[in-house]
């Protein structure tokens, strides 16, 4: 579900495309930027790629075999939670749509958050 938000509809390795500037993401850089200082993806979202890690629901597995097909969360026997999105600390590649990683649920990083979210 993350990822389907983040892509906004698109199959690029970020909403707006290939390419990516600093105009766009908050990456390489000292500290996150309030939301809403970068553009807002098709779907009203902003700040999903870079500026902080954001938790999800899923336990880490390391590839997507087994996955559950609809995108509902995948919970397994592990402790460690999957983070998407990448943090204003990542490079290039490490704030894409599909750039995953993990942390214990305990963790207390500055560049790492959460989102709330409402169904519609």
């Amino acid at each position: 579900e993350w990822e389907y938000a983040a892509r906004a509809g698109t199959l690029t390795p970020y909403y707006f495309g290939h390419k990516v500037s600093q105009q766009q993401v908050n990456y390489k850089t000292t500290g996150p930027v309030s939301v809403g200082r970068l553009p807002v993806n098709r779907w009203g979202l902003y700040e999903l790629h870079g500026n902080i890690w954001e938790w999800t629901q899923d336990t880490w597995h390391k590839s997507y075999h087994g996955a559950p097909p609809e995108g509902a969360a995948w919970i397994g026997d592990t402790s460690t939670r999957v983070i998407r999105g990448g943090s204003y600390k990542q490079d290039k590649s490490g704030v894409r749509s599909a750039s995953r990683s993990y942390t214990s649920p305990d963790s207390a990083l500055k560049f790492l958050g959460f989102r709330l979210a409402r169904e519609l």
